[in-house]
């Protein structure tokens, strides 16, 4: 009996060393806190830690190398033998090819959303301007000229551009109604900037929020000289300061560029092939102050640009704008408090934001088109919003108010004077975040709405339902969408605008939509590949057309918008990654007649919409080297809604960038090269009917910065 007995416990024993041993501890960042859903994974076993940063991986081998992974954080591995109990992880952001996309706690647009893209600027490249930030996505399309000083408003998922709302510190910078001009944002004040897709309040498209630095060091200077093709000179100039009582960020710079530059027309190929009267002067100041005491933090930002940028005409009508030009000036200022009490933040901004301008084309050639214009718009507001954040819960409500004014007058012709016209707007929002584990599922559900109280038209109420559900084993799959409802309300120009080619129409009522979006994401480690489906019905769509005399809008067309969106990111070796996007957009007018017929222009595809755009990347990062290669493919579009004469689409047209950088330290400072080639192949093409952009152009630089 008793050998049987020490048989079967031997027997058990034997079977145990087999089986492996069982290790167990927890997982912190650097700041000590419990790091939730960490893989912990040997050669053949895999669990996920929880929220308390606890893990047991069972069945190990004494040899066994056990590795500790997650997103945004450097990946950690030990022996199975020498394994401490306590793990600390470091923080890491994810790096695409030129910008970070990464895990932060940042101040957003007042309302908190799944899915929001975040992207930072990666030390390894120098921006010259936020258009080129945002192009390295194809689900953003950047129109008009890449040439320094060209006005570049932003598409969203084949939206008009005044369907998306730029930010800037969570505060709009678009005039209702209208698109913003993105060029008046310097690329070096950005620290980061928030894409949200799709219905938003007041945004049909998306909304875009840029947010800009703060001193970070104790001290850090730096200088850059950038050249380039068509004349183009940059110098700027930053200081960056912090002590006991201030942080400090400061910014100058002064951009020139001749911008005459060679080209083919596609209408007129007997026409002289110099693009002229191009000249662009550009100078930035960009000011901000933080103070961090008991009482609240307190935070001031103010940028200041002056501007003076002559205006090329339309291939068709040289001779009416020949020698037309903008000078003016932009001045943003914007006060933030902001207090953490506990489980609550309590935030309140202050603003001023006011944009001047003198339109001159008093030596046009015809004088019939002489104009002398002065433009004056002016928004000021406050903000305050309170959040909660409580284990799975999070809440967030808040208020905002906001008075626009706008004002235009022409001393030849005081028949096109605006008077100024003022808009009043009131509004409440709110939203509620939870997010719950149900091993090896994360739940995430959001809901946001806003009630909008307009001055010279009806409330409005907006909201967004957005739900995800995600499997996390050795990969992570996410599954999820959202719905919602948005508008856009005529700008003044729409309303108000009055002179012999043009009459506004005071009677326009706002665009309202009605959307939704579905996704799937597959991701392992860095690598991932997303689909989306997107889909807008728009009702009272603003649309200018041509009347006996003279243009003017009206509320005629509806529309409706999809998009397939596929993004995908490989990285095959450490220094090696490629991917690419591709974007389909279906923009159909779909007007229906007060008799229930089909308007003049149904089905008809939506005019400067391109109907594809794809882009793919190769890039290599080794040390202090970036190097990358990018291919895009823009599809065809139309230019007319009647779309009768083929002749009058704009051709689908590739284009080829190159471009690399070097980085290296002598003691305390840090020297940067860069070199960038655009349209290296000198494709000729038009984003606008008769308004062609340059060949290959180029640009090179060289910064110093010196920290400590």
């Amino acid at each position: 009996m008793f050998n049987k007995i020490r048989f079967i416990i031997l027997f058990i024993l034997f079977f145990h060393i087999l089986e492996g041993m069982t290790i167990s501890g927890k997982v912190f960042d650097t700041q000590n806190k419990p790091l939730e859903s960490v893989i912990v994974s040997s050669e053949t076993r895999m669990t996920l830690s929880k929220k308390s940063g606890y893990y047991s991986l069972m069945d190990v081998s004494e040899n066994d190398e056990i590795s500790f992974h997650k997103i945004g954080f450097e990946d950690k591995t030990y022996s199975a033998q020498k394994i401490p109990g306590k793990i600390f992880l470091t923080k890491k952001p994810f790096l695409l090819p030129g910008i970070k996309v990464q895990e932060t706690s940042i101040k957003t647009s007042g309302f908190e959303t799944l899915n929001k893209i975040i992207i930072t600027i990666d030390e390894k490249k120098e921006f010259e301007n936020v258009s080129e930030i945002l192009s390295q996505r194809a689900d953003i399309w950047i129109k008009e000229s890449s040439l320094l000083g060209e006005r570049k408003t932003v598409s969203l998922l084949g939206h008009k551009s005044k369907h998306t709302l730029v930010m800037i510190d969570g505060i709009p910078l678009n005039p209702s109604g209208q698109a913003f001009d993105i060029s008046t944002i310097p690329a070096e004040i950005v620290e980061n900037i928030e894409i949200i897709k799709g219905n938003i309040s007041g945004a049909i498209a998306g909304i875009i929020n840029i947010n800009t630095k703060r001193s970070s060091g104790k001290l850090s200077l730096k200088s850059s000289q950038t050249f380039g093709s068509f004349g183009l000179k940059k110098t700027m100039f930053s200081y960056a300061m912090t002590n006991h009582y201030f942080r400090i960020f400061t910014s100058i710079s002064k951009s020139y560029a001749k911008n005459d530059f060679e080209f083919e027309s596609f209408q007129q190929p007997d026409l002289e092939n110099i693009r002229k009267n191009n000249e662009k002067k550009i100078w930035d100041i960009n000011l901000g102050i933080s103070n961090f005491n008991d009482l609240c933090d307190v935070n001031y930002k103010m940028q200041m640009q002056q501007f003076f940028k002559e205006l090329p005409p339309p291939l068709n009508s040289i001779e009416l704008f020949d020698n037309a030009y903008l000078s003016g000036q932009v001045n943003r200022h914007l006060l933030n408090l902001g207090k953490n009490i506990s489980n609550f933040f309590i935030n309140s901004d202050f603003y001023y934001f006011q944009d001047s301008s003198i339109y001159d084309n008093e030596n046009s050639t015809n004088p019939w088109f002489a104009v002398l214009g002065k433009y004056l718009f002016s928004s000021v507001g406050s903000k305050l919003n309170t959040k909660y954040k409580y284990s799975i819960f999070q809440a967030e409500m808040g208020f905002d108010a906001r008075k626009e004014s706008f004002e235009y007058s022409e001393e030849n012709n005081p028949i096109a004077n605006i008077p100024e016209k003022n808009r009043n707007n009131l509004s409440g929002f709110g939203s509620i975040n939870i997010s719950k584990d149900f091993f090896p599922f994360v739940f995430e559900t959001n809901l946001s709405s806003r009630i909008e109280k307009f001055s010279d038209f009806n409330d409005f109420f907006t909201y967004r339902v957005g739900l995800n559900l995600i499997y996390k084993s050795w990969f992570t799959h996410s599954f999820g969408g959202y719905i919602g409802k948005a508008f856009t309300v005529p700008s003044f120009y729409d309303l108000y605008w009055n002179d012999h080619q043009a009459k506004g129409n005071p009677d326009l009522k706002p665009e309202k939509s009605n959307g939704w979006q579905v996704f799937s994401k597959i991701e392992y480690l860095n690598n991932f590949i997303q689909v989306s489906y997107y889909k807008d019905e728009i009702d009272d769509v603003i649309y200018w057309f041509r009347t006996t005399n003279y243009w003017k809008p009206g509320n005629i067309a509806r529309a409706e918008i999809s998009n397939v969106e596929v993004e995908s990111e490989f990285y095959p070796i450490s220094f090696l990654s490629f991917g690419g996007s591709f974007l389909r957009t279906f923009a159909y007018d779909k007007t229906i007649n007060e008799d229930g017929t089909h308007g003049d222009f149904y089905d008809k595809f939506l005019i400067y919409t391109p109907e594809y755009q794809f882009r793919f990347f190769l890039c290599l990062e080794y040390k202090n080297l970036f190097s990358k290669i990018s291919h895009s493919i823009t599809g065809k579009q139309y230019t007319t809604r009647d779309q009768l004469h083929e002749s009058l689409t704009l051709p689908e047209y590739h284009t080829t960038d190159f471009e690399s950088s070097y980085s290296f330290e002598i003691k305390s400072f840090k020297v940067h090269l860069k070199l960038k080639l655009n349209n290296i192949f000198d494709k000729q093409y038009e984003i606008y009917a008769y308004t062609p952009n340059p060949g290959l152009n180029w640009q090179t630089g060289l910064s110093v910065s010196y920290s400590r």
